[in-house]
C-alpha cells in the first residue's frame, strides 16, 4: 500500500495506485461496526428494562440524588 522507498526518490509517489481499495473496505466496514454496535446496544437496553428496570425503579433514591435530578430539569 505504501512504498517507503519512494520517499528517497523525488517525483515518485509514496502511495500505491491501489490505495482506493483501503477506502472501499474501511468505510463500509466502519459503518457496519457502528450499526452493529447500535443494534446490540438497543437490544441490551431493552433486555435491561425488561429484566431489571422495575427493580431499579423500585429502589428508594437518596434525597441528595433526587435534588440533583430535579435541579437538572
Amino acid at each position: 500500500m505504501f512504498d517507503w522507498r519512494a520517499i528517497e526518490t523525488p517525483g515518485q509517489r509514496a502511495i500505491s495506485s491501489n490505495f482506493w481499495v483501503y477506502w472501499v473496505v474501511a468505510v463500509p466496514l466502519t459503518i457496519l461496526v457502528i450499526v452493529g454496535w447500535r443494534v446490540w446496544w438497543n437490544w441490551e437496553k431493552q433486555n435491561y428494562q425488561r429484566e431489571l428496570g422495575h427493580e431499579v425503579d423500585s429502589v428508594d433514591k437518596p434525597d441528595w440524588l433526587s435534588r440533583v435530578a430535579k435541579a437538572r430539569e
